[in-house]
């Protein structure tokens, strides 16, 4: 995996405080800048309109200005849907700009001489294209960034939104006491101009970056189609039915929330006018109040972004997190029936200006429920026509209450009206829980589905959330009929939940005939016994320990008896005593040397009977285990000291690696300073990586791009056993290679999916399936080792060697 970006090395301070590497900062420049252009175009007009009309026609209009603005948003995506039929994507955002600034133009024209000629034009501007913008763009980070890369960048993209809504603020702030509010259009019209230049480049970038597909023509897809496509998604998905009434009632609450909350500020603002008869004093009042706000509302979210969203989805679940959103609202209308004024609605609005972060980005999340083809079609549906459908709802309910309810009481029954929407909304989330469970669950077990999808699924049921979902997992574990690659999927999932009753089930697979399910059983026994499982579970324990000893002296896989001897080891007690003198005993070779390492752990000076013969073996392996086992007594050391300078001198390789690898296993300074001058000596890289690793483990990292050098590539016939013995390194190195490992291998998967237009692993050869594996298993991504296992089988192709989180030395040399 050969990288040669110049700046591979670089990345502490960069990779540090943005969590992203030095080939992902083009892209993610050219997003952010994108973005932050038209979103501050998009909030300064809004902001403009709402300001003028508030201004001119009071706030009891208010309903009718968002009627306008929905039926202009749909009107838009109607047409914006139709034109993606028959061109290019990045020519339809052009010629959205284009006509944006040429509305605009002319708003600036008639403005002079009809200021409602104006604002029609300006909303046409703002709900007809500048919309649709953001619709597009949403599209386009997708497929800028492969999978894997989108965790860590999105979130900084995205606070391009939080970013815009600052400057915004501070623009009104400055300006809005200055000139007149109708003088911002220029601002605007700077902005959406400037989209031009930076769209060009957009294109041109796009072009020349490996992977980025902006340009997509559907030759046989009409709009009808789309529709009658989406429609039919709907009614076979429950809970794409749940999400389509979820975004319904918020955006009629958000609507009604924006009504009280713009009536509030033009009531506070206007005592603060400065010519209190005139529009425009009202006008760059109410406008000043709105940049203050603003500013305090992009704060906020953005704290949120980057603070505790990402750990609150984490924490609740994804429909845990949507449910965050209803709830805080609850009492915030519980502040308002008590006390309705500018602090309790700035209030509501801040609130919901900040869990609309989390609870947006977990709606976003809960698109992985459905296929990806099925995916986007929801989502145009919902984004382009749902949202503005919500916006009218409220629109109309606050019109009926304006026309019935007397204005004594008209915002008694608009705070009521909210409290209805938003319980309603609490109840069909409430209800989604189940049916996003149940959606991941009839995934997982239908046996016609994608085996990709099957193990997207079971990722999704291991979320936060879903109640006590072990039994699916049971199910399809006890299933003989169930492919290998979800069972070990499962037992990975069993052991990332700690459900230790399953112990029985996953005992039952160690004797599996497939060796990598029998490696990840015990793996996962492994994981309850790092978790302090056996320690208070006796009976547990011994059923694990006549289990193994038993599968033991059957096993005739050398690495997986290993394993069995490492769990074994990791027992206290007469059992497992007995069971490594047993092996004392009876065996020889790589199993003996193993158990004699393992005896470390006892401090016990009787070990020195039993073990100092084996200091004078003619066998290195048993030798270099016995000086591990022997160093914490004083009275050997010596002797070891002794036999490790003659091991590292020695003519055979074997020999010589075993005592590198003693040397830093137990940390003999002494060595520290003869070991860097062999390293810099040394040709054979086999022999000099394992200097490498002695001397981390000696606190001397100066070799430490040489390995990394050596795992980037994965066709290097060192790198999978290099990774054994990184595994054994102090953490504080461990992380610094992790860091470079993790570049190299993100670098390399954005070169690999840059070949394919359309990002499809099912359309890679076999080499490029077995670099990516071998990358994302670097990044420690299950799923997608999981995931090209499938494709490997379904072409009769072998996987690359397996990998135990827990490794052994092994030293295998042509001697």
């Amino acid at each position: 995996m050969e990288n040669t970006h110049k700046n591979s090395f670089g990345l502490g301070l960069l990779h540090r405080i943005f969590n992203i590497y030095p080939h992902e900062l083009p892209r993610v420049f050219t997003c952010w800048t994108v973005r932050l252009v038209y979103r501050m175009a998009f909030i300064l007009s809004w902001t403009m309109i709402l300001v003028m009309f508030v201004a001119r026609f009071n706030v009891i209009g208010l309903p009718f200005l968002f009627i306008s603005h929905a039926f202009l948003f749909i009107m838009g995506s109607f047409i914006y849907m139709r034109l993606i039929q028959k061109y290019h994507l990045d020519k339809i955002i052009l010629f959205v700009v284009a006509a944006a600034i040429l509305t605009l133009s002319a708003a600036l024209i008639v403005q002079s001489f009809s200021f409602n000629l104006y604002l029609i034009l300006m909303l046409l501007v703002e709900a007809f294209f500048l919309i649709q913008l953001t619709v597009a763009f949403d599209t386009f980070g997708e497929r800028f960034f492969t999978p894997v890369e989108s965790q860590r960048t999105f979130p900084l993209v995205e606070s391009a939104d939080t970013i815009a809504g600052i400057a915004s603020g501070l623009i009104f702030i400055f300006f809005s006491s200055v000139v007149p509010i109708h003088m911002f259009t220029w601002i605007v019209f700077g902005l959406v101009c400037l989209m031009i230049p930076l769209m060009l480049h957009f294109r041109s970038f796009a072009q020349s970056t490996p992977g980025i597909k902006l340009f997509m023509h559907k030759d046989k897809s009409t709009l009808t189609k789309n529709i009658k496509n989406g429609m039919r998604l709907f009614k076979q998905h429950v809970f794409a039915k749940n999400l389509i009434y979820i975004i319904l009632l918020q955006y009629a609450f958000l609507i009604l929330v924006e009504y009280i909350y713009t009536g509030s500020v033009a009531s506070y603002s206007s005592g603060y006018a400065n010519v209190p008869d005139a529009a425009m004093g009202i006008e760059n009042s109410v406008a000043h109040t709105f940049g203050i706000m603003q500013l305090i509302f992009s704060f906020a979210a953005l704290f949120m972004q980057l603070s505790i969203g990402g750990k609150l989805i984490r924490t609740l679940g994804i429909i845990g997190s949507m449910i965050l959103y209803p709830s805080v609202m609850l009492l915030n209308l519980a502040g308002l029936v008590m006390r309705f004024g500018f602090f309790t609605s700035a209030l509501t609005k801040i609130s919901s200006e900040i869990t609309s972060v989390v609870s947006r980005n977990s709606y976003q999340a809960s698109y992985y429920a459905f296929r990806e083809e099925e995916s986007e079609e929801i989502r145009q549906l919902i984004d382009g026509m749902i949202r503005p459908l919500g916006t009218m709802v409220g629109a109309i309910l606050l019109i009926l209450a304006q026309f019935f309810v007397p204005s004594t009481f008209l915002t008694l029954a608009i705070v009521c009206t909210m409290s209805v929407l938003i319980l309603m909304d609490l109840a069909v989330i409430s209800n989604t829980n189940t049916l996003y469970t149940n959606n991941a669950v009839a995934a997982l077990l239908c046996k016609t589905e994608d085996i990709d999808e099957r193990l997207k699924s079971a990722d999704i049921l291991m979320q936060k959330g879903h109640g006590n979902i072990t039994h699916v997992f049971m199910k399809c574990l006890s299933n003989p009929e169930e492919p290998d690659l979800l069972r070990i999927k499962i037992l990975k999932c069993i052991s990332e939940l700690d459900y230790f009753d399953a112990l029985p089930e996953i005992l039952s697979f160690v004797t599996h005939p497939k060796r990598d399910v029998r490696m990840t059983a015990i793996e996962t026994i492994k994981s309850f016994q790092k978790n302090k499982y056996f320690d208070k579970n006796e009976f547990s324990k011994m059923k694990v320990l006549e289990t193994f000893k038993s599968l033991f002296w059957k096993e005739s896989d050398e690495d997986i008896r290993l394993m069995i001897l490492n769990v074994i080891a990791g027992f206290t007690g007469q059992p497992a005593t007995d069971f490594i003198l047993d092996i004392l005993q009876n065996e020889s070779g790589l199993v003996l040397s193993e158990a004699i390492r393992s005896l470390r752990s006892f401090n016990d000076i009787t070990l020195g009977e039993m073990l100092e013969d084996y200091l004078d073996s003619i066998d290195s392996r048993l030798v270099f285990s016995s000086t591990i086992a022997l160093w914490q007594f004083t009275k050997y050391r010596p002797q070891i000291k002794k036999i490790l300078e003659r091991m590292i001198k020695s003519d055979k390789k074997t020999e010589r690696l075993y005592g590198f690898y003693a040397i830093g296993e137990i940390s003999i300074e002494d060595f520290k300073e003869k070991l860097a001058s062999l390293f810099k000596r040394e040709k054979d890289e086999y022999t000099k990586a394992h200097i490498g690793i002695a001397l981390l483990k000696l606190g001397r990292n100066d070799c430490i791009h040489f390995l990394i050098n050596i795992l980037r590539d994965h066709s290097h016939p060192l790198s999978f056993k290099l990774i054994q013995l990184i595994n054994e390194i102090p953490e504080r190195y461990k992380n610094e290679i992790n860091r470079y490992v993790y570049h190299a291998a993100s670098y390399k998967i954005h070169e690999i999916f840059g070949k394919k237009a359309n990002h499809k692993m099912s359309e890679m050869s076999k080499e490029e399936l077995m670099q990516l594996r071998y990358c994302y298993n670097l990044l420690n991504s299950t799923s997608d080792i999981l995931q090209i296992d499938a494709i490997l089988k379904k072409r009769n192709l072998s996987s690359m060697p397996y990998i135990p989180s827990f490794a052994t030395i092994t030293i295998s040399t042509n001697d």
